[in-house]
């Protein structure tokens, strides 16, 4: 009987692993069709550049979706192709990150740094968390814009 009970259980577990599985697998096709999500390239407005920083900031390219992280060369990568379109007027960085590596971290602000002093504007916008690497990050913008519930701050 327990041996029986322990093989229903791994069963459901599959099942609900796999269904988990799905469902975000769907959700993430819906947004991309929708616009919602963008995996490839920066997204661009009339004159407004926006970069998303989501996760932990760590070194390498962005990984697959399910990835919990993001890498600091994809996103230095956007910044690239944003301070090269003659069209963008500023940019809107966008972080909901509790921080990550450090070499990470500095070469996004330096990359943003390098923006700033070519007078693009840039502008951080602080999601439900902005610590440690993503305050870092946000700091070598012109202008950090918090919500009230914004979790910031570091200590290093």
């Amino acid at each position: 009987m327990d041996r029986n009970r322990k093989i229903l259980i791994s069963i459901l577990a599959l099942l609900v692993l796999s269904s988990v599985i799905a469902i975000v697998d769907i959700s993430m096709t819906m947004q991309q069709k929708r616009g919602g999500v963008s995996l490839r390239g920066p997204q661009v407005g009339s004159g407004v550049g926006i970069v998303r920083i989501e996760g932990t900031i760590q070194m390498g390219g962005s990984g697959s979706p399910l990835a919990m992280g993001q890498g600091a060369e994809s996103i230095i990568r956007r910044l690239d192709d944003l301070e090269h379109n003659g069209d963008i007027k500023a940019v809107v960085v966008r972080i909901n990150s509790p921080g990550g590596t450090v070499g990470a971290s500095q070469e996004i602000y330096q990359k943003l740094w390098k923006l700033r002093k070519k007078n693009i504007p840039l502008v951080a916008s602080m999601g439900e968390m902005a610590a440690s690497g993503g305050y870092y990050v946000a700091s070598a913008c012109n202008y950090i814009v918090a919500n009230h519930g914004t979790i910031t701050g570091s200590i290093g």
